[in-house]
């Protein structure tokens, strides 16, 4: 198995549980048919990308403590704060 990168990697948009697009590719089945492993809640299609718009508005939400998880400081404001 490869080496993982930041940026092959995708997030839950409820809980922020990472995984690799790669293992999402290894699935023999439709994306919006599988959950999150950890809350259950999210299916596979509704993952985001580092650096997505999806993923600035949860970090931003996250900022303003209007939402639990962790999502990972967007890549173009990493050094700004």
């Amino acid at each position: 198995m490869s080496k993982m990168n930041d940026d092959q990697l995708i997030f839950c948009s409820n809980c922020d549980y990472a995984m690799s697009e790669y293992a999402r590719d290894q699935l023999r089945c439709r994306p919006d048919s599988i959950v999150c492993p950890r809350c259950k809640q999210t299916t596979l299609d509704r993952f985001y990308s580092l650096g997505s718009q999806k993923h600035t508005n949860r970090r931003e939400a996250w900022e303003r403590g209007e939402i639990c998880g962790s999502p990972l400081q967007v890549p173009s404001q990493k050094g700004n704060a």
